[in-house]
């Protein structure tokens, strides 16, 4: 016998539905909508860090032919190969599989969370693969004009103020970083605030 329930019936039964199971889907939505806003920021990081890896590597080639320094062309070539195989480490903490577009809450802050916790081993990694080198590649170049030019006193007194305009850039990077750092470590203690409260 087939159920007659009348329409007031079915109407109430809709409207005492609990909207609960909503809000998470739409905080799940918001979740993952920025899992994909860091996934693409993540894209584009390692695109900038490829091209700069390139531009480093291939100065770091023009240095070594320019140069008739053997000590020169030594530190040339270990900058060239330490900025191509740090891409190799850097790419490899990175790597991400996508969730599937359904996932739910739990699977949401999942995902974040791994792509908060990569852009900090990414970040750090950046000092090491993508900073050394270039740091190392600059003070070969300043090195190499300097003993290239040492009885002329105006490249001397040139070469100060730009090693210092270098270290001031090396500690720039570090503190962008660290400061990057501790804004993705506050976005992963808001996510799990977010997980106890469910």
């Amino acid at each position: 016998m087939p159920d007659k329930t009348p329409e007031n019936e079915l109407r109430e039964i809709w409207r005492s539905q609990s909207t609960e199971p909503m809000e998470m889907k739409l905080g799940s939505h918001r979740l993952q909508q920025r899992a994909r806003d860091l996934r693409s920021k993540s894209r584009r990081e390692l695109l900038n860090s490829i091209v700069l890896a390139v531009l480093v590597a291939a100065g770091s080639v023009y240095g070594s032919i320019w140069t008739h320094s053997p000590v020169a062309r030594a530190s040339f070539a270990v900058t060239a190969a330490w900025v191509l195989i740090g891409q190799f480490f850097l790419h490899r903490t990175k790597r991400q599989a996508s969730p599937p577009e359904d996932a739910g809450l739990r699977t949401s802050l999942d995902s974040c969370r791994r792509e908060l916790e990569r852009h900090i081993r990414f970040d750090r990694g950046v000092h090491l693969w993508l900073g050394g080198p270039l740091i190392l590649a600059f003070g070969t170049l300043i090195g190499s004009l300097v003993v290239a030019v040492a009885g002329k006193g105006m490249l001397v007194k040139m070469a100060g103020p730009v090693l210092a305009l270098l270290v001031v850039f090396a500690l720039g990077m570090v503190v962008f970083r660290r400061s990057q750092e501790r804004e993705f470590r506050c976005a992963i203690e808001e996510l799990n605030q977010i997980e106890r409260e469910r």
